[in-house]
């Protein structure tokens, strides 16, 4: 049977499973390329991924809302990852389908599968495709400090991974562009998000700066979590889209 005659994946029955031809898969492949290029020529921004998603402890910088508020922080996250899938329920595209929740494993990662085939119980085949899985809400890897970050917002990182890898690219794809941008755009997201739902569970308006009591040192420079949500924010609505954002002349003199 040729890869041209295989029906595509059906989510519904593999959840978080994401072929060549569905509408997630390289929507946005790019990015990594105009991101990678930007390093070159502007080494802060690899700096500012170093010390945002890959130095220690990073991964408590996007944990914002109080443990005991994480109901109210699932519910709006929920809402938030929802609407931005909605540009692709015409393909049937869930919350519940579009990542694969797990019991175990990271609180989110992202693969890609070149080397088998997955069956259904519908016999379809699918060969090469994109896993994106995040845990279960009831995971405490999610409490760090005793901040919270919602699965709901990782499972939206995770998805942000799929949009930019392109169809069919090699299982090494990702281990390739590690450390050359590919968690840049994602970490800034995150923290956009984390902060707009630690506004929402407080009554705090958007355009505020929360002072979070957490901060990453950028050179001799120290740029606190509440400042790159809320710098970050103005820019993507200036620019239109994020990466556009963080790779312009303001984004430069940020972090500089």
């Amino acid at each position: 049977m040729s890869i041209n005659n295989l029906k595509p994946i059906d989510i519904n029955i593999w959840p978080g499973c994401h072929d060549s031809k569905g509408p997630i898969v390289g929507s946005r492949p790019i990015e990594l390329v105009l991101i990678g290029e930007a390093i070159k020529n502007e080494p802060i921004l690899g700096d500012f991924e170093t010390v945002l998603y890959y130095q220690d402890k990073s991964d408590s910088l996007d944990c914002l809302v109080e443990s005991n508020r994480k109901e109210e922080a699932d519910q709006i996250s929920r809402n938030i990852f929802s609407n931005y899938l909605k540009k692709h329920e015409s393909a049937g595209i869930t919350v519940d389908n579009a990542i694969d929740w797990t019991l175990w494993g990271p609180a989110g990662a992202t693969s890609i599968k070149d080397d088998e085939f997955r069956f259904s119980r519908n016999n379809q085949i699918g060969i090469w495709h994109v896993h994106a899985q995040a845990r279960k809400s009831n995971s405490e890897c999610f409490i760090i400090d005793g901040k919270y970050l919602s699965p709901y917002l990782a499972a939206y990182h995770e998805i942000l991974h799929v949009e930019q890898i392109p169809p069919l690219s090699s299982s090494k794809f990702i281990e390739l562009h590690k450390h050359h941008g590919s968690e840049l755009l994602q970490k800034i997201k995150t923290i956009i998000l984390a902060d707009e739902v630690y506004k929402q569970i407080h009554g705090i308006g958007i355009a505020h700066e929360v002072d979070y009591h957490k901060s990453i040192k950028l050179g001799h420079k120290q740029i606190s979590i509440g400042s790159i949500a809320y710098f970050y924010r103005s820019l993507e609505e200036r620019y239109g889209t994020l990466c556009d954002a963080v790779l312009s002349p303001a984004s430069i003199g940020f972090l500089k």
